[in-house]
């Protein structure tokens, strides 16, 4: 008898190799978070993953030889009839995100992941698909793009100024409000050209840097609300301003300012203060007395020919009551004409004597 031996130790490694790594392969399908779905070139489900089962509601069972157009709405069909046929054509396809309908009904979002399965010869013999439930990360995605939108839309409405700057303190964004409030634009703003104007305190003194709003919200790390500012322009002219600003931890953000214009108040807080220290001047310089008592009737102005009048210095009568120093102010009828002054109602002149 004639007997031959052959070494077949490296084809039974290679068997058990294989084998191995077909556990792995099986181990990991069954195992991932992803759904896996593997269709014959008919387009027929071959094998369908427990993920599978989670994210589309049907068992394998029930899954198993289903054509792949049963887990897709009726009006992409056609749409995805085309990605079908680039993916066994190995023409793409490979990626693609589209609705999809669940056992239940409900319609759910998901990002596909195609592989054309090839033999030895290069052909096409199935398709391999990872897919993944985005269904929630869209809605989040779709909010935060609503959100933004909004946010967007508020931020170039507003009527007070709101800048935003990065850690040098440049201008990083600018809405249209603060454009009109310092008359310079976007632009050049956000090239810093609003930097070489003079800044003022309330009292028209210089501000330095170290005193804005937003290099103290940046160094104090801390909200800084109301610091009033002059903004100086090229022809001299004053726009005052009120700025608050509030320290922000992102990375291109670092703090917030809002500025709102107030000129116009300053220009009545002066001609107010002007136009009292004008009065001031003509009561304190009148040769008649004259006194201003509130709606509580204390008295708020005793003039000096006043003073020179009763002999009674100003601060003993201011905020007082009149008859608390002329009690005789009730029976010569006085009291009588500040009511009625009071109410509304002209009194006539009335003559009498200090007591």
């Amino acid at each position: 008898a004639l007997v031959f031996f052959r070494d077949i130790t490296e084809r039974k490694q290679a068997e058990a190799a294989l084998q191995l790594s077909q556990q792995r392969l099986s181990l990991h399908v069954e195992q991932t978070p992803l759904a896996v779905i593997e269709f014959d070139l008919t387009g027929r489900v071959q094998q369908w993953n427990p993920a599978a089962v989670a994210t589309f509601g049907f068992s394998r069972e029930e899954a198993i030889g289903q054509y792949w157009s049963f887990i897709v709405p009726t009006a992409i069909h056609g749409q995805l009839d085309g990605v079908w046929a680039a993916i066994v054509g190995q023409r793409g396809g490979g990626r693609s995100t589209n609705e999809n309908i669940t056992k239940d009904g409900q319609t759910i979002s998901c990002e596909w992941f195609n592989t054309p399965l090839v033999d030895s010869d290069g052909r096409t013999i199935g398709v391999a698909s990872l897919i993944q439930d985005i269904t929630e990360r869209m809605r989040t995605e779709a909010a935060l793009r609503e959100s933004g939108a909004k946010l967007t839309a508020l931020f170039r409405i507003l009527p007070v100024g709101v800048s935003v700057l990065d850690a040098q303190r440049n201008i990083a964004e600018v809405n249209p409000a603060l454009e009109k409030i310092l008359d310079v634009s976007r632009e050049d703003l956000l090239k810093g050209l609003h930097e070489s104007r003079a800044y003022l305190r309330p009292d028209r003194t210089a501000m330095p840097a170290d005193e804005f709003a937003s290099t103290r919200a940046i160094r104090e790390q801390l909200p800084v609300h109301n610091v009033e500012v002059g903004v100086v322009r090229e022809n001299g002219d004053v726009i005052w301003t009120n700025v608050s600003a509030v320290p922000v931890a992102f990375p291109d953000w670092k703090v917030v300012l809002v500025t709102s214009d107030i000129t116009e108040r300053k220009r009545t807080e002066t001609a107010l203060r002007e136009a009292l220290e004008f009065n001031q001047q003509i009561i304190h310089g009148a040769h008649e007395g004259i006194i201003v008592y509130g709606r509580d009737l204390r008295c708020e102005v005793w003039n000096p020919y006043m003073e020179r009048l009763t002999g009674l210095p100003a601060a003993e009568v201011l905020g007082r009551h009149p008859l608390e120093v002329f009690p005789f102010f009730r029976e010569a009828g006085i009291m009588e004409m500040l009511e009625k002054t009071l109410a509304g109602k002209s009194p006539r002149s009335h003559d009498f004597q200090f007591q």
